[in-house]
């Protein structure tokens, strides 16, 4: 019995030798790389292409605080083939990718306002969405500061993301598809939006809501064909609420539980 339990052991000493050794095989990385980004980040995905659909997924609805069954706020919007993200809190990629939601089809994010909670996974969502197969800038919208967002994200993952390029190849991380633009804008009195996008079917608003003591916090409204969707942003009762979203076929209205709250601060 000694001996087979010896050379069960030295057996199990060789796999993990010939294992170690396949991991500093650069063919066997990119072999496991490409194995991973499709089985994890797009296996089973959930079609998001449909030229007549309008689909609303939330990938967090957490606030600031820490909480170990939520994600930040992180709410996904395809409408029409097009794929957006209504911020980029903390987790929400990971969620996304639970969902087996296709990454690469990600092509910006729609910042209501420059919070931490609201902007803290951005950089994961970039890294991700760009190993799902994302050809081109991932674009931001959001009021004054996202074009430093985006220029400081990109500037802290420099480093990482020549890596990946030298090292997996432009096949896998597209070279163009590395860079984080930005389009800010500022939406001049409570009484008037701002149209962000409009092409086609798709139409996205901007509308001021309050979110004291920021001078420009946002809600969305998305229009697609006969379908729309509206955002709150961080507010509180607001009357642009109301204003723009009478009509809407969904809200999406953000609140803070008090739970939450007096727990973290004891």
């Amino acid at each position: 019995m000694k001996r087979v339990l010896l050379f069960g052991g030295g057996a199990t000493l060789v796999l993990v030798a010939l294992v170690a050794i396949g991991l500093r095989v650069p063919a066997i990385q990119d072999f496991l790389l490409e194995r991973g980004v499709t089985s994890v980040i797009a296996a089973e995905p959930i079609d998001l292409t449909d030229p007549d659909s309008m689909t609303l997924i939330f990938c967090g609805t957490g606030g600031p605080f820490p909480d170990p069954d939520r994600a930040g706020p992180c709410t996904l919007v395809a409408a029409g083939g097009r794929v957006f993200l209504i911020d980029s809190g903390s987790g929400g990629p990971q969620r996304l990718q639970q969902l087996r939601i296709p990454m690469g089809d990600i092509e910006g994010v729609l910042y209501t306002h420059l919070h931490s909670d609201h902007i803290s996974g951005l950089g994961d969502l970039a890294l991700n969405s760009w190993a799902g197969g994302r050809k081109e800038p991932l674009t931001l919208y959001g009021p004054p500061g996202v074009e430093g967002l985006a220029s400081g994200t990109f500037d802290a993952f420099a480093v990482d993301s020549k890596s990946r390029i030298d090292h997996h190849g432009e096949d896998i991380f597209a070279p163009q598809a590395q860079a984080i633009s930005a389009t800010s804008f500022v939406v001049p009195s409570r009484d008037e939006t701002v149209t962000v996008i409009e092409e086609g079917d798709l139409k996205i608003t901007a509308f001021k809501v309050d979110h004291v003591p920021l001078e420009n916090a946002y809600g969305y409204r998305i229009d697609f064909k006969d379908r729309s969707v509206v955002f709150s942003g961080d507010t509180v009762r607001d009357q642009n609420m109301v204003r723009f979203g009478s009509d809407a076929d969904v809200m999406v209205h953000e609140v803070m539980g008090m739970t939450n709250i007096n727990t973290f601060i004891g």
